[in-house]
């Protein structure tokens, strides 16, 4: 059976842990923060508007199809639920918080941003980008005085329509490794007069996977190892110390 709860006021604050057991659905009808610890479990949902996260560990084992994530907080976060929602929705890393997995992280909503000064942390795991069906692109944006680090990976992949574009702009740190899985990935920075996106990490391509730039104008500065298994199609600045091409 299920069981389904809404939050119904305009900002709802929940001052206590929350736990969201197998067959439960929370809708957030307008805005809710958490601010102390949530699991979802397998077979719960959290579904609805806006949350803004403002605890400290976060397991989602289930699905969260909100409008909108803040993560408002240092945190950790873990667990094998996934990350869904319409064409619209977002999540945030806000300025000043960095988010630190414990688990792979399955990202499969459209849009994704870490604002100046947010860190997620990828510890020795992979963050999956995956583009949900319902969209032609995600978009996923790294601000100036963000970060992405750690020894983990991540993971972009498209399936057979569509692409992802990875907004990193000048003067984000994009540390971690790049796995660029299947389809067309486009890398640049949106903001005008800023022509060259850098990875300060491993890139990989595999087979059947592009990884571009966005035109012809833009460059590519890749500080690591490169190993091309698939396309790379770009003006490219190559600072690494192996380069493998197949």
């Amino acid at each position: 059976s299920v069981t389904e709860y809404h939050i119904g006021s305009y900002v709802m604050v929940l001052n206590s842990n929350v736990t969201l057991n197998s067959g439960t659905i929370l809708g957030i009808n307008y805005t809710c923060y958490f601010m102390k610890d949530l699991v979802i479990n397998s077979g719960a949902k959290l579904n609805g508007q806006n949350v803004r996260y403002n605890g400290s560990d976060l397991t989602n084992n289930g699905e969260i199809t909100v409008a909108s994530f803040y993560f408002n907080t240092n945190c950790s976060m873990q667990g094998s639920g996934s990350w869904n929602a319409g064409i619209q929705s977002i999540v945030y890393i806000n300025s000043a918080v960095t988010v630190s997995m414990n688990s792979d992280w399955f990202f499969g909503g459209p849009n994704f941003e870490i604002r100046s000064g947010g860190t997620l942390f990828t510890n020795t795991h992979t963050f999956f980008i995956n583009k949900p069906v319902s969209v032609l692109y995600s978009n996923i944006i790294f601000n100036s005085g963000s970060a992405v680090t750690g020894s983990g990976k991540v993971r972009a992949n498209t399936g057979n329509y569509g692409y992802i574009s990875l907004d990193i702009r000048n003067g984000s740190d994009f540390s971690a490794e790049l796995n660029i899985h299947y389809g067309n990935i486009y890398a640049y920075s949106l903001l005008p007069l800023e022509y060259y996106t850098e990875f300060n990490g491993k890139v990989k391509i595999d087979t059947g996977a592009v990884l571009s730039s966005g035109s012809y104008t833009d460059t590519l500065k890749l500080n690591d190892d490169i190993v091309n298994n698939g396309t790379l199609n770009c003006n490219c600045r190559f600072y690494g110390s192996s380069l493998e091409n197949n």
